[in-house]
C-alpha cells in the first residue's frame, strides 16, 4: 500500500512533534549515509593497497621469470599474457580506487544555519514546526541525490574487488604458465 506525498501541512495537534520526529530522523539517515561514504573510502583505501601488494610479491617475480615474446607474436617483452592481464587490472583498480576517493562536489549531509536563517527571513510566518516540516523534507531530498552517488560508488568497488581478484590470477597464471604441447595436425 502506498501513501500519497501531501504538501499540505498536517492539522493534527501533534503535526508539531511528529515534524520533529522526522526531522531527527531524516538528519539521522544523512548522519548514516555520510558514516557509509567514509567507510566506502576507507575500503577503497584497502582494496588500492591490497593491489599494490599484490603487484609488489608477485608482479616482480613474475617478470623475472616471464619468457620473452614469441617469434611474430604480439606480447609485450618480459610479460606473458598472464603479466600483462594482471597489469591492466592493476589500472583498473587503480582508477576506479581514485574515482571512489576523489573528493566529488554535490553531497549534502546538512543545512548552514545561514541557509536556516535566510529561509526564516524570507518567511516570517513559519512556526518551528513547519520549518522542521521542511528542513525534513530537504534532508530527504539531499539523502536520495546522496544515495545515487554512492550506489556509483558502490559499482566502482565492486569492480576494484573483481578485478583485484582477477589480477592475483592473472600475476600467479604468468608466475607458472601452463605450457599445452601443440600436435601438428
Amino acid at each position: 500500500m502506498t501513501e500519497e506525498h501531501s504538501t499540505k501541512p498536517s492539522q493534527s495537534p501533534d503535526a508539531g512533534a511528529l515534524y520533529q520526529l522526522a526531522y531527527q530522523e531524516s538528519q539521522r539517515s544523512l548522519t548514516q549515509q555520510a558514516s557509509v561514504l567514509d567507510n566506502l573510502r576507507t575500503r577503497a583505501g584497502l582494496v588500492i593497497t591490497a593491489a599494490n601488494v599484490v603487484t609488489a610479491l608477485l608482479g616482480a617475480p613474475a617478470i623475472k621469470n616471464a619468457t620473452s615474446p614469441s617469434a611474430g607474436g604480439t606480447d609485450v617483452p618480459g610479460l606473458t599474457l598472464g603479466g600483462l592481464l594482471a597489469v591492466v587490472c592493476f589500472g583498473i583498480v587503480g582508477v576506479a580506487s581514485i574515482l571512489m576517493l576523489w573528493p566529488w562536489k554535490g553531497w549534502t549531509f546538512r543545512f548552514g544555519a545561514k541557509d536556516i536563517v535566510r529561509r526564516v527571513d524570507e518567511r516570517p510566518d513559519i512556526t518551528l514546526a513547519g520549518t522542521h516540516r521542511r528542513l525534513a523534507e530537504l534532508n530527504e531530498e539531499s539523502f536520495l541525490a546522496n544515495e545515487t552517488k554512492l550506489s556509483r560508488l558502490f559499482w566502482l568497488l565492486e569492480v576494484a574487488a573483481i578485478f583485484l581478484f582477477l589480477e592475483s590470477v592473472f600475476w600467479v597464471a604468468s608466475l607458472a604458465p601452463v605450457r599445452i604441447p601443440v600436435v601438428p595436425l
